[in-house]
């Protein structure tokens, strides 16, 4: 089962984060059987709208098949959402099967203020360039002439 579920910006757990900062989604859960889970995140805005999702099949667990409590963080070098209001769920399955065995929707809840240009929930990093161009109608022109 779930246990707690925190966000965390570059100063520590936060409830407001900057766009392209640096933050970590903390998830600590109870296992009392012995499987081995896949931890799913789910990022939505407040209104439910998808944005993201991820999960940690791939990654090595040391602990694998061990009960107790564990922690797994989701490290995020730079946050790609816009300003807004946002939530997480997460999902414990199993790794064999992907048998779902708790889920909680919107865990945890942030805002996310800007730190550039942009609108729509995702930022889109990337640099500009202009350049002297010719006209695309010329072209045609000239080959059907």
């Amino acid at each position: 089962r779930v246990a707690a579920v925190s966000v965390a910006g570059p100063q520590g757990v936060t409830d407001r984060l900057v766009s392209g900062e640096p933050c970590t989604i903390e998830i600590t859960y109870e296992l009392v059987e012995p499987v081995t889970p896949v931890t799913t995140v789910t990022v939505k805005t407040v209104d439910g709208t998808l944005i993201a999702g991820v999960d940690d099949r791939s990654d090595f667990d040391p602990v694998a098949g061990a009960t107790g409590f564990r922690t797994v963080r989701l490290h995020i070098d730079r946050l790609p959402l816009m300003e807004g209001r946002f939530a997480v769920d997460v999902m414990l399955e199993r790794e064999t099967g992907g048998y779902p065995f708790h889920q909680v929707e919107r865990a945890v809840e942030f805002t996310v203020f800007s730190s550039g240009r942009g609108f729509g929930p995702v930022a889109l990093a990337g640099q500009w360039e202009t350049s002297a161009g010719t006209d695309p109608a010329a072209g045609e022109r000239m080959a059907s002439g």
